[in-house]
C-alpha cells in the first residue's frame, strides 16, 4: 500500500509461494547465472584473521568463478508522487483486531533518517515511550504498540507502526491516540531525558552489532552493498548521538496521517467465535 502498481516494493521482495510454484528449473538457474556472480557480491570477514591467509582461500575458492559483464540494470526505484492517505479493512483469521500504519520516509543513506530512527526510538521504544504510555498504560485501547524503521537504499525507506486493539476498547480511539502522540512529537520535539534515553538505546544496541562477529559481517557487508561504505558499521554510534531535537521535530512531521498507509486487520467471525 506504501508504494505504487509497478513499483518493486509494491510487491514482497522476497516473492510468494505461487512465484515459487511457477518457476522452472530454467527459471532458477537463469536467475543464478545472471546475479550470483563475484562482480555482483560482497565477501565479508570478521574475526581474529590473518589476511593473507584469507585473501589466499578467497582466490582459491572464488576466483575460478567467472565475473558477470552483462549484469541487468537495477529497477527504477523512484516515486513519482508522495505517498497520499490510503486505507483497507481485511477481515481474516485474527484473534483481535489490528492498525498497522506505514509512512514514507529518506532512503539509506539520506542524513536525515536518523532522526527519523530516534523519532521511532522516543514513540515506541520500551515501556516508557510515548504511544506505550499513551496508548497501553493510561487509555488502556491497545495491548501492544510498535513502531520502527525499515530502512531501504533507494526511492524511500518506511516507518511502520502496529497496534492491537484492547478487548472492548475503541478502534477508533485507538487510532485517535495513535496519531495525536506522533502529532505532538512533530509539533512540541523530545525532551532532553528523551533524547538521551533513546541514544543510550541505540547506542547500546550498536555496540551490542559490534561485539558479535556474526552481526558486525552483516552490517559491514550491507554498507557495503547498499552505500559502498562499510566503515559506516563503525560510526553509526557517532551518527546517531549527533541527531539533534529539533532534527526528530523535524523528523516527526513525516507522521502525517494524510501521508499514510492504513491498514486494519480484523476477525472475520470464525476467528473469534
Amino acid at each position: 500500500m506504501a508504494f505504487p502498481e509497478g513499483h518493486p516494493y509494491h510487491h514482497p521482495t522476497i516473492g510468494s509461494m505461487d512465484d515459487l510454484d511457477a518457476a522452472s528449473l530454467h527459471d532458477v538457474r537463469e536467475f543464478f547465472s545472471t546475479w550470483y556472480a563475484p562482480n555482483n557480491a560482497v565477501l565479508t570477514v570478521v574475526g581474529d584473521i590473518d589476511e593473507a591467509e584469507v585473501r589466499s582461500a578467497v582466490e582459491r575458492w572464488f576466483g575460478p568463478i567467472a565475473a558477470n559483464p552483462a549484469l541487468p540494470a537495477h529497477a527504477d526505484l523512484e516515486l513519482k508522487e508522495p505517498l497520499a492517505a490510503t486505507r483497507k479493512t481485511i477481515r481474516d483469521r485474527v484473534p483481535d483486531p489490528r492498525l498497522h500504519v506505514a509512512f514514507r520516509l529518506p532512503p539509506l543513506g539520506d542524513p536525515t533518517l536518523p532522526a527519523a530512527e530516534v523519532a521511532c526510538q522516543i514513540l515506541a521504544s520500551g515501556r516508557g515511550s510515548r504511544l506505550h504510555r499513551r496508548l497501553v498504560r493510561d487509555e488502556q485501547v491497545a495491548q501492544d504498540v510498535s513502531l520502527g524503521v525499515l530502512a531501504f537504499a533507494g526511492g524511500a525507506s518506511l516507518a511502520v507502526g502496529a497496534a492491537t486493539l484492547r478487548p472492548g476498547a475503541s478502534s477508533e480511539r485507538l487510532e485517535r491516540c495513535f496519531d495525536e502522540e506522533l502529532a505532538r512529537l512533530a509539533a512540541e520535539g523530545p525532551t532532553a531525558t528523551e533524547m538521551e534515553r533513546a541514544a543510550a538505546r541505540i547506542e547500546s544496541e550498536e555496540m551490542a552489532k559490534l561485539g558479535d562477529p556474526e552481526d558486525l559481517a552483516d552490517e559491514i557487508g550491507e554498507y557495503a552493498t547498499l552505500l559502498n561504505d562499510p566503515g559506516r558499521a563503525f560510526r553509526e554510534v557517532e551518527i546517531y548521538r549527533a541527531v539533534t531535537a529539533e532534527q526528530v521535530r523535524s523528523a516527526a512531521k513525516a507522521f502525517d496521517p494524510l501521508r499514510r498507509a492504513t491498514l486494519w486487520y480484523e476477525p472475520d467471525g470464525a476467528a473469534s467465535a
